[in-house]
């Protein structure tokens, strides 16, 4: 599983800044060893179930296209303007390889304050 950050992030956004609308996020492929691979999302959208099985001790490199727009936001993942330029924090904007851990993908939600620990490891069926 691929975490596509940048979508959860910006789901947030769009439900609590009206500046961050127009910042939207796409993967356009996923490939391996120059071939492109299928993949399906979970219920939510940042989850990116990739297709490409691997027996324990292999391993394999993963290149994920992904667009995503920079929010206006004064925050770990948004632009600013500052002294007539603009400063990029980039947190977040990155995809990520999830844990796979006891049969299970891992999957840690966004949440704007940081990690709640009550639901800091929620699992999903692989």
């Amino acid at each position: 599983m691929v975490r596509n950050i940048a979508s959860g992030v910006l789901k947030y956004d769009h439900k609590n800044f009206e500046a961050t609308r127009n910042a939207t996020t796409s993967v356009k492929s996923i490939s391996s060893d120059g071939q492109k691979l299928s993949y399906t999302t979970g219920k939510d959208k940042s989850n990116l179930f990739v297709n490409k099985s691997l027996n324990t001790g292999e391993s394999t490199d993963l290149t994920v296209n992904v667009v995503t727009g920079v929010p206006k936001r004064q925050d770990r993942f948004g632009y600013q303007n500052i002294n007539g330029g603009k400063v990029y924090n980039l947190s977040f904007c990155f995809p990520y390889l999830s844990d796979y851990r006891n049969g299970k993908w891992n999957y840690h939600p966004y949440y704007d304050a940081g990690e709640k620990p009550q639901q800091c490891c929620k699992q999903l069926p692989r």
